[in-house]
């Protein structure tokens, strides 16, 4: 039997990984981008194709999955290739990460290896739980949300739509982190985090309110998260 195409949107760093636990399933990559300098070059040993092209074919509904680290482009996109009748693939699950049976999660999400999901979460769709992150029981990860490289949600938690925990972070039981928040790296959040604010340290604070109505174009820098430092802030008087 010929082995389930799933069209790879997305041929970064974030992608190749993606790329590669789709193949651990047994299904085919096909690679596509919107950057001309990507497209024909390849992935995995695959040719890399026009994403714009891949979505408007319609007469043949296409199997996807979004691998871009940003969250709310990867929102956008995501969104974009539904409303064309594409669909979206299962979530992608590391063979080395461990899921509990009695947790639900979406199609389009990604957990990386060595990533753990307890008993009782419900994972949203469009969610990455990168590399080694741990998400504790009764946790409820919104859509596009991404737990980064070993972050820790310990049981109870909530992580809103498009929020985005940075690497090693702790977040201690039954606190909530706002829609749109971005938790810097390191950080240990004893506290409720509001939605649409970035906050970091130990104790974990808002430092900054993010600097555009809709929270972005991209939090503001493509491509760059909760690490990197790099986001147009607009300060606390």
């Amino acid at each position: 039997m010929r082995p389930e195409q799933v069209y790879l949107v997305g041929c970064g760093g974030h992608g190749a990984v993606c790329g590669e636990i789709i193949q651990l399933t047994g299904s085919m990559v096909m690679p596509v981008d919107t950057d001309p300098k990507k497209i024909g070059e390849q992935l995995l040993g695959h040719v890399i194709g026009d994403a714009k092209v891949a979505q408007q074919v319609i007469d043949m509904p296409r199997k996807f999955f979004v691998a871009i680290g940003d969250n709310k482009v990867r929102m956008e996109i995501t969104e974009a290739w539904l409303r064309e009748g594409h669909k979206l693939c299962w979530p992608l699950i590391h063979p080395r990460a461990w899921v509990s049976e009695h947790t639900h999660i979406e199609p389009g999400t990604v957990l990386m290896a060595g990533a753990v999901v307890n008993l009782g979460c419900d994972i949203g769709q469009g969610v990455i739980v990168n590399t080694g992150a741990t998400v504790d029981h009764g946790c409820v990860v919104e859509n596009y949300a991404h737990i980064s490289p070993g972050a820790n949600l310990a049981g109870m938690v909530r992580v809103g739509e498009c929020a985005w925990v940075g690497i090693g972070s702790c977040v201690r039981g039954s606190m909530n982190i706002g829609a749109h928040s971005i938790v810097g790296a390191g950080s240990v959040v004893v506290k409720d985090i509001s939605p649409g604010v970035i906050a970091y340290g130990n104790p974990c604070r808002m430092r900054a309110s993010l600097g555009d109505e809709r929270f972005g174009s991209v939090y503001g820098v493509k491509h760059q998260g909760p690490e990197d430092g790099a986001f147009p802030l607009r300060r606390r008087t």
